[in-house]
């Protein structure tokens, strides 16, 4: 849409991602000059509006994608409470929250955005959930994919839920806690505030 509008105006990084090594893509979920998304507490809502918009859309708009997407409604739990996901693990423990310091540096682009400051960015990460297979796991087996306890979604390292996670402990034999291949290691990011990067 932007290049559309004014080639000059799209930043180097507003672009398609690059090849990922551990990432089969194969293009379906890739591309598209809009992006809209839909999300309420009630699935009929969802319906209605996402059948309205599709309506609306059909003259000038060809959808190449879409994603459905859920999660516990508002109220499902008490304020605080980290959802789990399909394989039972507390899911969610590092994301931004409006309450931290920093939400706004992660989340929103800055000055050095040009006419996007205000603005975010949107990747969207398809991982499929093998669960049949998952159900052949033991409990600590799930635990070291993850690098988090089942019960409370504590690191391996200690502490609760939002415990920041020891990436340097060693365990008796000196192997790391956290292993090379767990979730939580893979997962976290030291990339600075966002911007114009």
């Amino acid at each position: 849409l932007v290049t559309r509008i004014d080639p000059e105006l799209r930043p180097g990084w507003l672009a398609p991602l690059p090849a990922c090594q551990h990432d089969a893509r194969d293009g379906r979920f890739e591309g598209g000059d809009l992006l809209i998304i839909v999300q309420a507490d009630d699935l009929l809502p969802i319906a209605h509006a996402t059948r309205m918009l599709q309506r609306d859309l059909r003259s000038f708009a060809e959808p190449l994608w879409s994603q459905t997407g859920f999660r516990q409604a508002r109220g499902a739990e008490s304020d605080g409470t980290t959802m789990r996901n399909l394989m039972g693990q507390v899911d969610g423990t590092v994301n931004p929250s409006e309450a931290e310091e920093d939400f706004a540096d992660l989340v929103w682009l800055d000055d050095r955005a040009g006419w996007l400051a205000g603005g975010s960015a949107f990747v969207l990460r398809r991982i499929r959930m093998e669960l049949d297979t998952w159900d052949q796991v033991d409990r600590p087996g799930r635990e070291h994919t993850i690098g988090r306890r089942l019960a409370d979604g504590a690191p391996l390292t200690g502490g609760t839920e939002h415990t920041p996670a020891d990436f340097e402990a060693k365990d008796a034999l000196g192997f790391p806690v956290i292993a090379a291949a767990a979730h939580i290691r893979r997962a976290r990011s030291e990339d600075g505030p966002a911007g114009a990067a």
